[in-house]
């Protein structure tokens, strides 16, 4: 960095402007970069890129101190000159009284921060309620499976190991009778 840059930055001075604030001095020097960039972008597009990228700046206030507001006044006259007319183009807004009155027609921060409509909270209610309802049904629809399908659960499966083994004892005791009447038939024991 020269001699003149570092003392241009420590007496927060950027593009001929003297900032009161080095936080200031910091923002116009982004501004400065982003001036940069656009330019070597903008030699490249047409009159209505410009118009777009002049548009775009303009509603996310990427200009805010003196070196990007003089960009922006520079873009306006170049799309003036390109064909546009004066009615085409927003003008430029300054976010900052110059005399000590406030302007009546600038909208508070209420004004401009809008709440939410009812309707969309009506509207997540609803869709709440019904999915809440939907769930329900799925629970009582998964009991009624568990309580009345053949599978042994947590709700059932006393039930189903008593009939299981009852079937074996039954089983095991029409074997043990057919057995027996085999015996005596040939005499054994």
């Amino acid at each position: 960095m020269s001699q003149l840059m570092e003392e241009n930055k420590q007496l927060n001075i950027v593009d001929g402007y003297l900032f009161l604030s080095a936080d200031d001095a910091d923002l116009a020097g982004i501004e400065e970069k982003k001036i940069a960039y656009l330019m070597e972008h903008l030699k490249k597009g047409n009159a209505e890129t410009m118009r777009n990228v002049y548009d775009k700046a303009i509603e996310t206030r990427t200009f805010q101190t003196p070196v990007g507001l003089n960009f922006m006044h520079r873009m306006r006259k170049q799309l003036i000159n390109s064909g546009y007319t004066e009615e085409e183009i927003q003008p430029i807004p300054l976010y900052e009284s110059y005399s000590n009155n406030i302007r009546e027609e600038a909208p508070t921060t209420k004004q401009r921060i809008k709440p939410s409509e009812k309707k969309e909270k009506v509207d997540k209610t609803k869709i709440s309620i019904f999915l809440n309802i939907l769930l329900v049904l799925m629970v009582i629809g998964m009991f009624f499976i568990a309580k009345t399908g053949d599978n042994p659960n947590v709700i059932n499966y006393e039930v189903a190991i008593q009939d299981k083994y009852a079937a074996w004892e039954q089983d095991l005791t029409e074997r043990e009778s057919v057995i027996r009447e085999k015996e005596l038939e040939l005499g054994v024991r």
